[in-house]
């Protein structure tokens, strides 16, 4: 892979059209820049400062975004709108709407199991039925919260809302 920003530390991964290309820092890049950890362990690193989040799913995602930074500059301006919008939300800076079903969500994405850790055993075939039905209650329940909250952009990925 080509090499990004020199020093051989970071290298693009990507298909090259910029949609989710971002740079592979390698494991002395991340410790010398105190990304994920410091001498002393997580306090005072990047993710210890940034990491606000709810849910282990959430922190996951901080430390991936940290690991394996965006490089195409559209990308990074919606991602940061998307983080300024729900910063303002959930300080009560935008109308209540929002704020409400911005609430809800994060209390019923509390709720849901691990959904990373349930798809990293489906996928290593390791999942018992048990924990496969609550992958799937669980997708269920997420796909019907987003299109309750509306949340969903009516982009047909979704199934269609009763009517």
């Amino acid at each position: 892979a080509p090499l990004v920003g020199g020093g051989g530390g970071a290298a693009a991964d990507g298909d090259g059209d910029g949609a989710e290309a971002t740079m592979l820092l390698d494991g002395q890049t991340l410790r010398d820049l105190e990304l994920l950890s410091t001498a002393q362990g997580a306090r005072g690193s990047l993710a210890w400062l940034l990491d606000k989040t709810e849910t282990p799913m959430g922190r996951r995602l901080v430390r991936e975004w940290l690991r394996r930074p965006l490089l195409d500059r559209r990308r990074i301006d919606e991602r940061l709108d998307a983080v300024g919008l729900l910063t303002r939300v959930l300080a009560g800076d935008v109308e209540e709407a929002p704020g409400v079903a911005i609430g809800r969500l994060v209390d019923e994405l509390k709720r849901l199991p691990d959904l990373a850790g349930l798809q990293a055993q489906l996928r290593a075939a390791t999942i018992t039925p048990k924990r496969l039905l609550g992958l799937l209650d669980a997708l269920l329940h997420l796909l019907e919260l987003l299109q309750d909250l509306d949340l969903t952009g009516g982009g047909g990925s979704c199934a269609p809302r009763p009517s």
